[in-house]
């Protein structure tokens, strides 16, 4: 009897174990490749194994994982590849992304995901996802109501027309 339950509890750590060791080795491949600047190759993997993601938290586990190596101008695209290989897990994947970094790190995930998301019609919840994290970081305004904005185009808000010319030109 006891040399069953043994047997149960090695198979049961076995099958624990395999996807923790499968998760760790993809994120160590990606690392990896960032690593030795081949950004087109860690960009690969890491569609690759978000594509198998079925659990938020794994999702979430592997987003902060690859993160964590990966160069800063990258960041922005490895959570566009992220999220385009598994659109299920793209909230879970962008929160996780979005949790401990400064605002600013925020703001260029932010935006490279709606640039991204924006590009196909697909993704158009997860767009309209992105656009209310966007609107709701401080400061964060969408680029038309910025446009409008008197401070950045003071030509929508003047009463008298401008003439090009000024006084004393002939």
């Amino acid at each position: 009897m006891i040399h069953h339950i043994a047997r149960l509890l090695v198979c049961f750590t076995i099958a624990v174990a395999v996807p923790f060791a499968a998760k760790a080795q993809s994120s160590a491949a990606i690392c990896q490749a960032f690593a030795k600047g081949n950004y087109n190759r860690a960009l690969a993997l890491t569609k690759a194994a978000f594509a198998t993601m079925t659990s938020c938290d794994d999702a979430a586990a592997l987003i902060k994982a690859v993160l964590s190596c990966a160069p800063p101008d990258q960041v922005g695209a490895v959570v566009v590849a992220a999220v385009e290989a598994n659109p299920a897990q793209g909230e879970c994947i962008i929160q996780a992304a979005l949790a401990n970094v400064s605002q600013d790190e925020q703001l260029a995930i932010l935006s490279a995901l709606n640039y991204a998301l924006s590009q196909n019609g697909a993704f158009a919840g997860l767009l309209a996802f992105v656009q209310d994290l966007l609107s709701s970081i401080e400061g964060a305004v969408s680029t038309n109501t910025l446009l409008t904005n008197q401070p950045f185009n003071p030509a929508i808000y003047h009463a008298a027309p401008v003439s090009p010319f000024t006084p004393g030109t002939p």
